[in-house]
């Protein structure tokens, strides 16, 4: 969460293909399986060339109706669709079962069906009533479509695009034989969460609460955040020796006043992920709050973090000149930040991306802000710093896509906490980024990231920046 927004609160979706294919006139029936697909390096390759046209997302909202928790409703976006709209289009979920039958409408249940209307294809847009199960903690390590596929669908029953949600823990591995190897990692585009570790499911009544619902950004857990292809993570930590919980834990994640778990368990989702896979992430210490209440906190932070981290945590010393390749072969594919100049000449501690952020409360502003920091990108002036002496001084950038309450909108309850802010924004940056600023994106951050397709574009950014 933004610095401001702190203050205040005292904050994919796969890559699809056109094909063509006859959908049965009179689909019914809601049965069909579900299978883990183990899908191989090759395969997901040849699904990561295509750049796809529909893409499926799971909405951030989330409410009580009727007594029943209705949450990660099934969002379908599509783009240049070939013919463009036609009176009788269709969206069609389907269940999925295996790969082999994966955009075949024969053999495949029918879940939802919806046609297109005027506003719709306007939009090019809709939300279903199907929503996305929550996953298994620890699940979603290989690729593969996540319970459903969704098509475009003709009135004659053509398949035109189709698409699912994959998970993406291998994105980079994937492209290790292309020149993406060679490229400088603050160059790449990444997707990334803002407020990463602020994640909580929704409980009905009690997320309500204001101090809950403009505190929480993200549905997933810092582990499926990263198997689902985000490689920054914007971490915020606090420290907090006398909470009365019984124990001996001393710092916390957090979201301005809101405090969430020890740094222990989140250190260990990351841990996880990155001891299953050979990706490259950023650790990005955004925030360190109260540490100067107490002599040697800092240093006891950083000192817990190489615990935690030592493995592979890459030296600061490799600066952010360093190659994929120099990550891959030093075996060192974790770049822990720190946002405090006064403590980060440690070793293992790299000055902290910079956050391009509006601070601005409205889909306008925020498109208004991006379009300058969008504009300076394109002269060049975030690489003035990487040009100069000392190097230290050349980082990163991270557009930061989220909307940024302040104290009035929060004591009103403006925006409705910030799971209606992301649905409001993210559909909107998607379109930004797909269709004005894929070539000058560097790193992109989300609220509720899956209700944006920045995923799967900045992996098709890089396949073509990178051949």
């Amino acid at each position: 969460m933004s610095e401001n927004r702190s203050a205040v609160i005292a904050s994919l979706l796969l890559f699809g293909c056109v094909i063509s294919s006859a959908l049965p006139a009179a689909p019914g029936g809601t049965g069909g399986g579900y299978q883990m697909l183990k899908q191989s390096r090759a395969s997901s390759n040849s699904i990561a060339n295509i750049m796809p046209n529909l893409s499926v997302g799971v909405g951030s909202l989330a409410r009580v109706v009727d007594g029943q928790i209705q949450e990660r409703q099934l969002e379908i976006s599509w783009w240049s669709i070939d013919g463009g709209y036609q009176e009788g289009d269709q969206i069609v979920l389907y269940q999925y079962v295996s790969e082999t039958s994966f955009c075949q409408s024969m053999g495949s249940a029918v879940i939802e069906q919806t046609t297109i209307d005027a506003e719709m294809a306007n939009a090019s847009w809709v939300r279903l009533n199907s929503s996305m199960p929550h996953w298994v903690a620890g699940d979603l390590i290989d690729e593969r479509c996540q319970y459903y596929w969704a098509a475009y669908v003709r009135l004659d029953g053509q398949i035109v695009a189709c698409n699912c949600l994959r998970a993406r823990p291998n994105w980079m591995a994937d492209l290790k034989d292309t020149g993406i190897s060679a490229a400088k990692l603050r160059e790449l585009y990444l997707p990334g969460t803002h407020d990463a570790a602020a994640y909580e499911r929704y409980a009905g009544l009690s997320s309500d609460q204001i101090d809950t619902k403009y505190a929480i950004t993200q549905d997933e857990d810092l582990f499926h955040q990263l198997s689902f292809g985000v490689r920054y993570l914007d971490m915020r930590i606090i420290f907090s020796p006398n909470l009365p919980n019984g124990t001996d834990v001393r710092f916390y994640t957090h979201h301005g006043s809101y405090i969430l778990r020890p740094l222990v368990n989140d250190t260990a989702l990351v841990r996880e992920f990155i001891s299953r896979t050979e990706e490259i992430i950023i650790f990005d210490i955004h925030g360190v709050d109260n540490l100067d209440q107490e002599p040697g906190a800092h240093q006891e932070l950083q000192d817990l973090l190489y615990q935690e981290f030592s493995q592979w945590m890459a030296p600061a010393n490799m600066t952010w000149e360093a190659t994929l390749n120099d990550f891959w072969s030093s075996g060192k594919r974790l770049i822990v930040t720190y946002n405090d100049p006064n403590h980060v000449g440690a070793p293992y501690f790299w000055p902290a991306v910079k956050h391009q952020w509006g601070d601005v409360n409205t889909v306008e502003d925020l498109e208004s802000y991006l379009t300058g920091v969008m504009e300076d990108a394109a002269q060049g002036q975030f690489e003035l710093a990487c040009r100069g002496i000392p190097i230290a001084n050349c980082r990163p950038w991270s557009a930061m896509s989220e909307l940024t309450p302040n104290s009035l909108d929060v004591m009103t309850d403006r925006l409705d906490g910030l799971r209606n802010a992301a649905d409001l924004v993210n559909r909107n940056v998607t379109n930004w980024f797909r269709d004005r600023w894929s070539e000058l994106a560097t790193i992109v951050s989300l609220d509720f990231f899956l209700g944006g397709n920045i995923v799967n574009l900045a992996i098709a950014e890089n396949q073509r920046r990178y051949p």
